[in-house]
């Protein structure tokens, strides 16, 4: 079972679990959680279906045994973008195709485009033995030496045909074909279904804009904000959905305006993915310099300062070309609309990602060390205050929130025997932005 989250209006909540609002004035320790965690998914040539868990080096390390090509391949440059900044990916395979690439020899151990890459080179050795390699874009990646077929070894890419005739040599290989890969928008939301029992920073959409609300894609954008929606305020998982040209007016989406005009008109999510979940709490993406594979001519980054603004306005992230250079503009989410629970200060990824830490850490510390563990007596809070006490300090250690005192956080018994009430003020930090200067000439 789940544990209950979210916000709250008032104290009615049912299920345990952890209940947290943030508003504006007018590990199972207190410790600051690392961040840089993507959902993200994708249809492969190659590989398992569903969800494959990377990190980093495991990726550098292990590309190929996951997806067939090497983590170098263009192929998998929208992986590398991601990872230029987080340290792991979620990544669903949503690849529905069941068709194989095949030859005499085998059939390709996955479904997917990358099958018909494979081949199969067979030789006829002087003491009447065969030595059997396997190719995959013309690089040998398993060779054996057996005298029939029903000693061939599955390999990572091939599943043997143990009856082929050996007799019958390939000098150069033999190709396999038929491998097709398949996608249909219904594999979205056995994505999003399948990501609910995982954490992570931010999910990423990759879906292309279109004007017609009635389509698909446009159907499909909409459920991923609603999730997004869903998931931060009902049920207390705080993420950051990146997706483009998404007018959302939502602290929790962030809403690219820069098209690409290379193979993918949405390519550039998975690089500012990348940066919007790798970014620490006490960091802000503002000003950063796209350091990415995607070619800056043909980035659509050459604005007014006007269109700037009227960006900044509606809530754009935004990146811009400054001098041979493509920067990002302003670290902001998709919030518009402000109230006086909800100020303008939301509107900045970096105060998203300081309450969004908050939340995430408090919640499992809650949930891991006291819920059915510790009295709610008064020994028993004073425990939970100092961890939470302790906690804050290390966001102003990180320069995260400044001007933090004990006494900012409150820890009372609730209305009822089993619930606990934290009141807490924070003064959060962000990246410098304006420079206003007055020089005074005598």
């Amino acid at each position: 079972m789940a544990y209950g989250g979210g916000i709250f209006s008032i104290k009615n909540k049912i299920l345990p679990g952890s209940y947290i609002n943030f508003v504006s004035t007018g590990n199972v320790d207190a410790n600051v959680s690392e961040r840089g965690v993507v959902a993200v998914c994708h249809a492969m040539g190659w590989g398992k279906k569903g969800i494959t868990v990377l990190t980093k080096e495991d990726f550098q390390k292990n590309c190929a045994t996951y997806f067939a090509y090497p983590c170098t391949d263009r192929n998998m440059k929208f992986l590398r973008e991601i990872f230029q900044y987080s340290s792991k990916v979620i990544l669903y395979n949503c690849n529905e195709s069941v068709r194989k690439a095949a030859n005499t020899y085998g059939e390709s151990r996955y479904p997917g485009y990358a099958g018909n890459l494979i081949s199969i080179e067979v030789l006829q050795n002087h003491d009447s033995s065969f030595t059997v390699t396997t190719y995959f874009i013309n690089t040998a990646v398993d060779v054996q030496k057996v005298r029939t077929a029903a000693q061939l070894a599955d390999n990572g890419y091939v599943v043997f045909n143990k009856d082929a005739d050996l007799d019958d040599t390939q000098r150069g290989g033999l190709v396999m074909t038929g491998g097709v890969t398949e996608f249909t928008p219904a594999a979205y939301v056995a994505f999003l279904n399948a990501i609910e029992s995982y954490s992570f920073n931010v999910l990423c959409c990759d879906i292309e804009p279109n004007d017609d609300p009635e389509d698909t894609d446009a159907v499909t954008r909409k459920m991923f904000v609603e999730y997004t929606k869903r998931r931060r305020d009902s049920d207390g998982v705080k993420f950051q959905l990146v997706i483009m040209d998404e007018a959302a007016d939502y602290e929790g989406v962030i809403s690219l305006k820069n098209e690409y005009g290379g193979t993918d008109k949405t390519e550039l999510v998975y690089w500012v993915s990348g940066v919007c979940a790798g970014m620490t709490a006490g960091q802000s993406a503002m000003n950063l310099k796209y350091d990415g594979e995607c070619e800056l001519d043909k980035i659509s980054a050459d604005y007014t300062g006007a269109e700037l603004e009227n960006f900044i306005k509606n809530g754009y992230f935004v990146l811009h070309r400054a001098n041979d250079e493509i920067r990002v503009l302003s670290d902001i989410n998709s919030l518009v609309t402000v109230t006086d629970t909800k100020g303008s200060v939301f509107k900045q990824n970096q105060t998203i990602r300081i309450c969004d830490q908050i939340a995430n850490d408090i919640a499992l510390l809650f949930n891991t060390k006291y819920i059915g563990r510790v009295p709610n007596d008064k020994a028993g809070r004073l425990s939970l205050w100092s961890d939470i006490v302790r906690f804050h300090e290390q966001l102003e250690e990180l320069r995260a929130i400044e001007d933090f005192k004990e006494d900012d956080i409150i820890v009372e018994r609730g209305d009822t025997k089993t619930s606990v009430v934290v009141y807490e003020a924070i003064n959060v930090v962000n990246g410098m932005g304006q420079l206003y200067m007055t020089v005074t000439v005598v």
